[in-house]
């Protein structure tokens, strides 16, 4: 068990059953969470996270393995000339050396290669899939990192010390320049990713350089096969608060209205959920007069089912009808993955825009779907859009309004959900209660949805 620093103990909750957290262990439901090389994990899994954590790094270790005997059989043919046996000697020197670091910067925060044979039919994807992200935030120089910054430094000026809570944080170097600009009074920086937080945990908290490399996939003409860079830490100053965090953004371990700024850089196209959820959930962190700050593409992955994958103008009204009001918002071109010895690079259309929660709770929304087109726009206060849904109806996490008349034939599915339409009850809520009841092959909660809406008459 593991005390954590005072300040977050007005910040932090369980996520399993919300109670508030004075240390690593939950004083309701009893899951014990865990620290690992001083960053603290409040991921669902509870202490379970580093045995899935440990086995993702041996599966890693298992597969550079195989790639590793492959390069040593084929260097052992008589038929290369010299010029692909020298390539394939760097390749496989260099795949070493990586797999060597990915190695080391794990083992500095505790975690260790374990293979599990319970877990080996999951499929919990490459722990270093984000490898790459480390590279661009602190080994490619700081041009893509101002690049990044401009816009959202641009969209919102805070007037004194926040609370910044960064979603999907990935290697931190963002969330890092904004906690130094905007002095911060606590930055909470949270991922998913082990290697990803142990990266930003060593460079930032520990300010300890590393080495990490990067072997070209393909052959570039005039350009180095590959690179090892030495990662150094921001000595220039201290700037105490910032801190990493194993969190996941569904099962967040944080209070309600408990943050100043939410920052989503790249990261609403990725995180696998529906944006819908989302948006609620920043709605219900944030403190009233908050803000929300986001950054990014939106190039959702092409297994998203297709009524997730949200235009700018759907989700200008999902905003909106979540109560936020649009503050600022920017369009631009941005270079992602721009290493210095590939040529290949790939181009984004970055949104950022700002969307502040009101300081005080009304029962009418503000829009700002105005002028969308535009590079640069400012919203301004309207009267909601009469073709949108009720807010409630959208966002599943809001209570219901007791204002359902009962059909005139009584139906024993209508009336069961009918009968929990108390004011308090939400429809994700109300789903869970009736779940039992919800004939095979239907889901609880579109079937919710589908007669809540039939009876309001909407489409």
């Amino acid at each position: 068990m593991t005390a954590i620093p005072q300040i977050l103990k007005s910040i932090l909750q369980c996520p399993l059953c919300a109670q508030p957290l004075e240390s690593t262990a939950c004083g309701k439901c009893k899951t014990e969470f865990f620290s690992f090389g001083g960053i603290l994990s409040f991921m669902p899994a509870g202490m379970g996270q580093k045995q899935l954590w440990q086995h993702q790094l041996a599966v890693n270790h298992q597969q550079a393995q195989a790639g590793f005997e492959l390069m040593q059989n084929l260097l052992e043919r008589p038929d290369l000339v010299p010029a692909t046996r020298s390539r394939i000697e760097e390749t496989l020197r260099v795949a070493k050396a990586s797999c060597q670091s990915i190695d080391d910067l794990m083992q500095s925060v505790g975690i260790s290669a374990r293979f599990d044979e319970q877990l080996a039919h999951l499929n919990l994807g490459p722990i270093s899939e984000y490898y790459h992200h480390i590279l661009q935030d602190w080994a490619w120089g700081d041009d893509t990192v101002q690049q990044r910054l401009e816009p959202i430094l641009a969209s919102v000026q805070p007037s004194e010390a926040p609370v910044l809570l960064a979603l999907g944080a990935g290697a931190g170097r963002l969330s890092w320049e904004l906690h130094k600009t905007w002095g911060a009074q606590y930055t909470l920086a949270t991922d998913i990713n082990p290697l990803l937080l142990a990266a930003s945990h060593r460079l930032i908290v520990r300010k300890e350089a590393f080495d990490f490399c990067e072997l070209n996939s393909f052959p570039q003409i005039g350009k180095n096969a590959s690179a090892i860079y030495t990662l150094k830490a921001d000595s220039s100053a201290e700037h105490p608060g910032w801190m990493a965090l194993a969190a996941d953004v569904w099962r967040m371990p944080l209070q309600p209205n408990s943050v100043d700024i939410i920052l989503t850089a790249w990261f609403i196209d990725v995180h696998g959920g529906d944006n819908r959820e989302l948006i609620g959930l920043i709605h219900h962190w944030l403190k009233p007069g908050g803000v929300w700050v986001n950054s990014g593409p939106l190039l959702y992955p092409k297994a998203m089912p297709i009524e997730r994958k949200y235009n700018r103008e759907e989700l200008l009204e999902l905003i909106n009808l979540a109560g936020f009001e649009l503050t600022h918002q920017a369009l631009n071109e941005h270079q992602h993955l721009n290493s210095p010895i590939n040529v290949r690079r790939q181009t984004e259309q970055v949104w950022t825009f700002c969307a502040r929660k009101p300081a005080v709770a009304h029962t009418t929304t503000n829009t700002s779907t105005t002028n969308t087109s535009a590079t640069n726009t400012t919203a301004t206060n309207t009267t909601a859009p009469s073709d949108l849904p009720p807010a409630w109806l959208v966002f599943h996490h809001l209570p219901i309004p007791q204002i359902f008349t009962p059909p005139s034939e009584s139906h024993p599915l209508i009336d069961q959900i009918l009968a929990h339409v108390d004011g308090q009850h939400s429809i994700n809520s109300l789903s869970a209660q009736i779940a039992t009841q919800v004939p095979e092959g239907l889901d609880p909660l579109a079937t919710v949805v589908e007669v809540l809406g039939a009876l309001l008459d909407l489409p």
